[in-house]
């Protein structure tokens, strides 16, 4: 965050601004990912162990493994800059949690004497 913080007084307010909102977003999007890799992996580990003839155990599986390979597609399309309108139309209500939450616990340290 204190990195964050110098490079946006570092390049400028518009600079940082821009790299402020790359950031955020790299960061939301490998969370996102990083989640449902989680969550399609402890499903497809619990179907594995309760294997007992049941017809959608296979079909849980089958499910998560399909959903974790669209969302990391769906992440990295949504990473490109051609793609931030339809990334602010799916994430950007929380793009903008996380980049007021960022703003508003910065304190101002150009008068701090260090």
């Amino acid at each position: 965050s204190l990195f964050v913080y110098k490079m946006h007084q570092a390049t400028g307010q518009q600079e940082g601004h821009k790299f402020l909102h790359v950031i955020t977003k790299s960061t939301f999007l490998a969370i996102s990912s990083s989640t449902i890799l989680l969550i399609a992996a402890v499903t497809i580990t619990l179907t594995q162990m309760n294997e007992n003839g049941n017809v959608w155990i296979p079909v849980t599986a089958s499910f998560a493994v399909i959903t974790d390979v669209f969302s990391n597609f769906l992440c990295v399309i949504l990473s490109y800059q051609s793609f931030d309108s339809w990334y602010m139309a799916l994430c950007g209500s929380c793009h903008r949690r996380l980049l007021d939450s960022h703003t508003s616990g910065q304190k101002d340290t150009s008068q701090d004497v260090s």
